[in-house]
């Protein structure tokens, strides 16, 4: 996981050799306008996804649009706390491209990483949200939701540290305003999500074993030989069906 004190390392992945990439720190990887950005607090829902809290936000963005009556007349008028706010939603589908790749895998591109966010296009809300700043221009509208999702990466890799980036090769990476960055940069998962992940999918595939654990204890007798003894009851002895899962849950 890259931080503000780690120096960039070397990384084996199945493509090859890869760096890591301070991205969106203000010396090492400075871009333009970063230092106005002020993310909210990291949600950290937990569970797969620790952007889910943020799933609902462009509706209440979009309402208080509604209410305030605000209108920016050109995209470089956006204030940027709005871009912050926009941009923790689109993290939670940014989130969830990285969270299918393997921890080996270097990445995705920064385009790659927007092709992604299909549910964002179909949204009636970001729809709405578009159309109020960028109108009907299709490239102001290409131009606003780079910002987004690059407010986004620098808040998952540099403020959260839920993201990481990579690069193949040790040469500094090209300057922000250069569009050759974005094919020279790819995203992934930070190896501390990496390990917070697996440790909620082991609690989760553990969950149903424990509770069957507890329902055998409770109809296992206390004594004599029959069944399992209550202080042992080891995983062989468990069926292997979701059956009494089932009925497990249903008490619940």
């Amino acid at each position: 996981m890259a931080s503000d004190d780690d120096a960039p390392r070397s990384v084996t992945h199945t493509e090859g050799i890869s760096y890591i990439v301070a991205f969106g720190h203000p010396e090492l990887f400075p871009m333009p306008g970063s230092r106005d950005l002020v993310f909210s607090p990291f949600t950290a829902a937990g569970g797969q996804n620790p952007y889910q809290p943020e799933s609902g936000v462009l509706r209440m963005i979009y309402t208080e649009i509604q209410e305030v009556g605000q209108s920016w007349t050109t995209i470089h008028s956006v204030p940027p706390p709005f871009l912050c706010r926009f941009s923790t939603y689109v993290l939670h589908h940014l989130y969830e491209a990285l969270r299918g790749l393997s921890e080996r895998s270097r990445g995705l591109q920064l385009l790659e990483l927007m092709g992604h966010m299909n549910s964002l296009y179909t949204d009636q809300h970001a729809v709405a949200i578009l159309r109020h700043i960028a109108g009907e221009d299709q490239e102001s509208r290409v131009t606003f939701l780079v910002a987004i999702a690059v407010a986004a990466l620098i808040r998952g890799c540099h403020e959260d540290k839920t993201l990481t980036a990579f690069s193949a090769t040790l040469d500094p990476p090209p300057a922000i305003f250069d569009a050759n960055w974005t094919r020279k940069i790819y995203f992934n998962l930070s190896d501390h999500e990496r390990k917070r992940l697996r440790r909620f999918d082991n609690g989760i595939r553990r969950m149903p074993y424990v509770l069957m654990r507890q329902l055998i204890l409770r109809k296992a007798p206390k004594k004599g030989a029959h069944g399992p003894a209550r202080r042992l009851v080891r995983r062989n002895f468990m069926p292997d069906s979701e059956e009494l899962f089932r009925v497990v849950v249903s008490f619940l």
